[in-house]
Order: C-alpha cells, then structure tokens, then sequence
C-alpha cells in the first residue's frame, strides 16, 4: 500500500486519539461507551484500520467534541483518494509503479528510507522482490506483471552504481 494512504490513515488514527484523551477518556472507557471492541479503538487510533463516516460520528459525540466532525470526515476523504489514487496506479501493473519511483530516484540528491517491515526496494534481491509482487497481486487482485516488475525494480539499483561511482 502506498505510504501517502499509511500515512493518511495513521495521521486520521492520531486525531481521533487527540479527541479521546482531550475527552479524558481511556482505552477502556471510550469502547465501552461506544460499544466497540478494546481492539478496534487500537486499531483506528494507530492506523492499522480505517474508520468509517458512521464511526467518525460516533467518535465525535462520545467524546464531546461534534464540531470536528467535518475535519474528521476530511480526513477520510483525503485518505480514500489516496487509497484510489494507489489502485489506479497499480491497475497498469507493479512494472509501471516501479518505473515511476525509478524517475524519482534518478533525479534524487539524497534519498532517506526508513521501512519496518519490508527490505526498501533498492536493496531487494530479484526473489525477494519476486516474492513481495506475487503476493501483492494476489492481495490486491492486481495485474500479475511479476516477471517484469522485478526487472524494473532491479533497473533501480543501478541508481546506486552511479553514486559509488562518482
């Protein structure tokens, strides 16, 4: 998934946490009151789940704080255009994904990479890469352009022979 939709979904989780502890309302609290699970309050407020309009409104009257509804349904909106944003970019297949980041990369002076859970593309051996498309297609119900995105992201390794080599 694209970082710009994490990072709208997680910067969406933040706000609504502002809103429960500014309510004074704890992890307990706020689920019981909604009648939620423990877990989904977790899961929206770091990002792992996103949030519908029905639950923004709810979180919004149990805190208190109704006038951010419209911020918060803001939110989700940005969000789910990068979420369309991302599908579209993916229905031309991974290939063209990673011909694109393979243009920033090239025009990039410095490039920061900080990723949990997954080895950044420019390091990824042609299995791993392999390995990280098929699943994703299957995921996603993407093109299955495996053999060629691996390629392509292969070609962006070559960005870092051109700084060794200057």
């Amino acid at each position: 998934m694209s970082t710009d939709f994490q990072r709208a979904r997680e910067a969406l989780g933040a706000r609504l946490r502002e809103l429960r502890t500014e309510a004074h309302l704890t992890h307990r609290e706020l689920p019981t009151r909604l009648g939620w699970a423990h877990s989904e309050i977790s899961k929206l407020e770091t990002g792992k789940q996103t949030v519908s309009i029905a639950d923004l409104a709810a979180w919004a009257e149990t805190t208190g704080f109704t006038d951010a509804l419209p911020e918060l349904k803001n939110h989700l909106r940005r969000l789910e255009t990068h979420y369309r944003s991302w599908r579209r970019q993916l229905a031309g297949g991974h290939k063209a994904v990673q011909d694109a980041a393979l243009a920033e990369e090239q025009r990039a002076q410095v490039i920061r990479v900080y990723e949990t859970s997954v080895i950044p593309g420019i390091f990824q051996t042609a299995d791993y890469a392999r390995h990280l498309f098929t699943h994703s297609a299957q995921l996603r119900r993407s093109p299955r352009d495996v053999e060629d995105a691996v390629r392509a992201r292969m070609r962006r390794q070559e960005v870092m022979s051109c700084w060794f080599a200057g």
